[in-house]
């Protein structure tokens, strides 16, 4: 949706991030559903205009990669490799810039993760 007015679009992004939190990875996992919300913030990583709207999706990026255990995500028009998407993002600096209506969404992202990889 990088079309759309850079308020919807972190509305999305925010809404996208609270969707995944509100089950756990087990069950996006066991649903056949798992990779979904990395495939939207892949789209948005590479495709968003804002380059802050992209280094937060870099950083929820670099949050999900250790819990996702797929190989490949489904993007707009074709299947990505999950390696892929390591090495696009590793490419990519850490950026200063923060979106204060997406820190705390990235906070729950960071403590959702954290649980996942401790089991």
């Amino acid at each position: 949706m990088p079309d759309a007015p850079l308020p919807a679009r972190l509305i999305l992004f925010r809404a996208v991030l609270h969707t995944l939190v509100s089950r756990s990875p087990t069950w996006w996992r066991d649903g056949g559903r798992e990779g979904w919300a990395l495939g939207l913030l892949y789209d948005a990583f590479c495709r968003d205009p804002d380059q802050t709207v992209k280094a937060h999706a870099k950083k929820a990026i670099e949050i999900l990669l250790p819990v996702v255990k797929v190989a490949k995500i489904q993007a707009l028009n074709d299947w990505i490799p999950v390696d892929r998407v390591e090495k696009d993002v590793a490419k990519r600096a850490d950026d200063k810039w923060r979106i204060v209506m997406l820190a705390e969404t990235l906070e729950e992202l960071e403590q959702w993760a954290a649980r996942e990889i401790e089991h």
